[in-house]
């Protein structure tokens, strides 16, 4: 039997073997998502309209980049439906979400009417902020655009594959090729981070028979906007070497993956420590596994798709 992993299933397993079952296998999931899933998202399809002008040679489009992230930011598929995501309780925030003090004369004449959620309409105005700052501080930086979006898939002998997407590949302004991820973030991003990240590492070993690749990167979005100093966006380029070792740790990480849930090994680590209870974002089935199955508050299963 041949798998198919993608870097998030693979982590998932390796952090909580059982959260991987629960997910993936019988498909119960969380019924109100949080909103960094659909802002990201969003998020993503702005800044690739950038990058997209810039590989083509077009005119970078700030408004046209923005217009883009409004309609992807308006709707979205929750629970096998399209929503309007600016309806309150279609989607979970958290508190640093909203910022009052970016809100324009615009957003707070929609906040008063009261028909759209506050976290919706502070993180559009977010969104439209870091578009505008990634047009300012990231574009000019890059020689070349090579590609936007590209699907990764490697394959090992068994016929199991590891599948992802790729943000974009540039040639940076010092002359590296590099393969960047962008991430919208609450925390601060190490130096070290882009050079450890075993994400950036699949990147890069699905890319190396294709093209010269010098190192990898992240491009980071902080959530989090400055009151006064300037810049109030600073956006982060963290660039690092890829070492073989982590490139060689990450396909052991995936090979432990496929073994286990090829055993059927779906164990839960709650109790243990640095398992699933121990994430910053905790654990989506902590009250179902400690119910043995009973606790279904806030879950729901999903049907495969066709």
């Amino acid at each position: 039997m041949s798998l198919q992993l993608s870097y998030s299933a693979a982590t998932k397993y390796n952090m909580s073997p059982r959260a991987y079952y629960l997910h993936y296998v019988l498909r119960l999931r969380e019924k109100n998502l949080s909103s960094p899933l659909f802002f990201g998202a969003a998020l993503d399809e702005g800044l690739n309209a950038l990058l997209s002008a810039k590989r083509d040679g077009r005119t970078v489009s700030v408004p046209e980049a923005q217009e883009v992230f409004t309609n992807t930011w308006r709707t979205a598929r929750v629970n096998d439906k399209d929503v309007d995501l600016s309806q309150p309780g279609v989607i979970k925030y958290s508190k640093a979400d909203f910022d009052a003090f970016i809100l324009t004369d615009e957003d707070k004449a929609e906040l008063e009417v009261g028909v759209k959620d506050p976290g919706w309409i502070s993180l559009r105005r977010k969104g439209l902020m870091m578009i505008e700052a990634y047009a300012e501080q990231v574009i000019p930086r890059i020689r070349e655009v090579l590609f936007v979006q590209k699907d990764i898939k490697l394959s090992n002998e068994e016929g199991d594959s590891f599948v992802g997407f790729i943000d974009f590949c540039a040639v940076w302004e010092d002359g590296r090729t590099v393969i960047f991820d962008n991430k919208s973030s609450s925390i601060k991003y190490t130096e070290t981070s882009a050079k450890e990240s075993q994400q950036l590492a699949t990147y890069f070993e699905a890319t190396r028979d294709d093209l010269k690749v010098d190192a990898v990167g992240y491009v980071v979005l902080p959530k989090k906007f400055r009151k006064q100093k300037l810049p109030i966006i600073p956006i982060g380029v963290i660039i690092g070497d890829v070492d073989e070792k982590v490139v060689d740790e990450t396909f052991e990480m995936y090979d432990n993956a496929l073994t286990g849930i090829k055993m059927g090994e779906f164990p839960c680590t709650r109790h243990i420590e640095g398992g699933c209870c121990d994430a910053p974002w905790g654990c989506t089935y902590r009250r179902y596994c400690e119910s043995n199955g009973q606790d279904l508050t806030g879950l729901v299963y999903h049907e495969k798709k066709k």
